[in-house]
């Protein structure tokens, strides 16, 4: 058990679990207000994601990572053997 000093009224208290009360006393955590959220409230946002990233195909994706490839294939050989 730690000795915590209440953020509120500066008052010391013994608390075993001292993180879940935001480091205020038994009493001062009765005295302020508890909001809870309703099931419906939660909105949900969108993706991240580009408009353009959405409108890839696979195909796309897949010649691009070739294409890629190829060219870094390319430079290393240039780098490596010449």
């Amino acid at each position: 058990m730690n000795w915590q000093k209440c953020i509120r009224c500066n008052v010391y208290f013994d608390q075993p679990n001292y993180l879940a009360m935001a480091e205020l006393c038994p009493d001062c955590w009765v005295y302020l207000p508890h909001y809870k959220l309703k099931e419906g409230s939660i909105k949900t946002k969108e993706s991240r994601l580009p408009h353009i990233l959405k409108d890839i195909t696979f195909n796309e994706a897949l010649m691009y990572i070739v294409g890629n490839g190829l060219c870094l294939l390319i430079v290393a050989y240039y780098l490596w053997f010449k």
